[in-house]
């Protein structure tokens, strides 16, 4: 099938579609929990002895697994069972919908300044990976997992973790399930008291966006086009610190200029706000606690913070960030010049974490075991190449 790029017209559903679509939802769960029980019980694919047939058939079924180890362009990656359908949720309705890295260049009107704000993310998400590679949990999950034999290496998908803890990326998030895109579409986040609240009848009412929530939708079976304009949607899978596992977590890879909104790849449904139904998705999620759990990375959270803000980096981290990301720079003499001219800092002096909050995150995960933890287990299938 080819898509042609044009802006959509959204669909407007209701409150009966959206509680439609929650049963659906537990139907496609209850579908792979089948699967996984299924393979967990003497699973015999080939019950009349091996047949291609019979082959492609468990073959499709690895997608609907727990804790299948599958390759993709950004990583290799442990995947949660695949679903239907990717969401996105959100709140309100907004022109645009991609990554929050883009959506803060779109306010950078002079190009120089927008050369050094995008450059400096990279350099925030290289501190957040050089943080997260402190800790005996991260260290972990890189060790070589043996699978018949052969060491398989699972990719740590830094920037997507990052992205989950709230630094700007070039990632747009992504969910297969659909309570937890209703979760976000329906409820909003304190900034001062650092919890989620269900939308008010004051939010709802604020202006003519605000009284509708929004959900993109998109069929997992529409494969990703490599080089085109529409988003390529990868699984972020079991990563370290969870919150990209309570989340269903997928990303999509877009453009700078490219949003949902013109992707018709997507479906964009709207539906009209509730309080009833903001209150009926916050209880169904525990308040955020099904989507936000309380993890070792909490005890961190000043860090984080930190670097979120940071108006200074090594010169170690700046050699590295030019030397590995992949956008447009200018040559490194100038840049150096950019970022001063914005207000950046090129320090020689090392990043110091203090020992105690190191040890109190390693503690926290002390004996962590995935499989054990979510349930899962590890699996792959050997591919060879002819």
């Amino acid at each position: 099938m080819i898509y042609i790029k044009a802006m959509k017209k959204h669909k407007l559903i209701s409150t009966t579609d959206i509680y439609s679509l929650i049963k659906q939802n537990e139907e496609d769960i209850n579908k792979v929990k089948r699967i996984k029980r299924e393979r967990d019980a003497n699973y015999n694919p080939y019950p009349n002895g091996w047949n291609r047939i019979d082959f492609m058939k468990d073959v499709l079924k690895d997608n609907k697994v727990d804790g299948f180890v599958m390759s993709y362009p950004h990583g290799t990656v442990i995947k949660q069972a695949e679903k239907s359908f990717y969401y996105r949720g959100e709140n309100q309705i907004y022109e645009n919908s991609k990554p929050t890295l883009f959506r803060k260049l779109d306010t950078v009107n002079d190009n120089d300044e927008a050369i050094v704000e995008e450059f400096v993310a990279y350099l925030r998400i290289s501190d957040f990976l050089n943080l997260i590679l402190k800790f005996d949990h991260t260290q972990h999950y890189l060790a070589p997992r043996s699978f018949k034999g052969k060491p398989v290496y699972i990719d740590l998908l830094y920037e997507q973790i990052a992205q989950h803890y709230g630094l700007d990326t070039p990632w747009l998030d992504i969910t297969s399930n659909f309570d937890i895109a209703l979760f976000f579409a329906c409820c909003k986040f304190n900034q001062k008291s650092h919890n989620w609240k269900p939308l008010s009848y004051t939010d709802i009412n604020h202006d003519d966006c605000t009284k509708f929530g929004v959900l993109f939708r998109r069929q997992a079976f529409i494969p990703n086009i490599v080089d085109s304009s529409f988003a390529q949607i990868f699984p972020v899978g079991y990563q370290p610190f969870m919150r990209c596992h309570m989340q269903s977590s997928y990303v999509a890879q877009m453009n700078k200029n490219d949003t949902l909104q013109i992707d018709p790849t997507f479906e964009e449904l709207r539906f009209k706000h509730s309080e009833k139904l903001s209150n009926y998705i916050y209880e169904k999620m525990e308040g955020g606690n099904k989507v936000y759990p309380q993890e070792g990375l909490n005890k961190i959270a000043d860090e984080i913070q930190r670097i979120k803000e940071k108006k200074y980096f090594t010169i170690e981290t700046f050699e590295d960030a030019y030397n590995n990301i992949k956008i447009d720079l200018p040559e490194k003499n100038k840049l150096k010049m950019l970022l001063d001219k914005y207000g950046y800092d090129l320090v020689e002096a090392s990043e110091f974490i203090p020992h105690e909050k190191i040890e109190a995150v390693n503690e926290e995960y002390k004996g962590f075991d995935f499989e054990k933890t979510f349930g899962i287990k590890i699996s792959g299938r050997l591919s060879y190449k002819m």
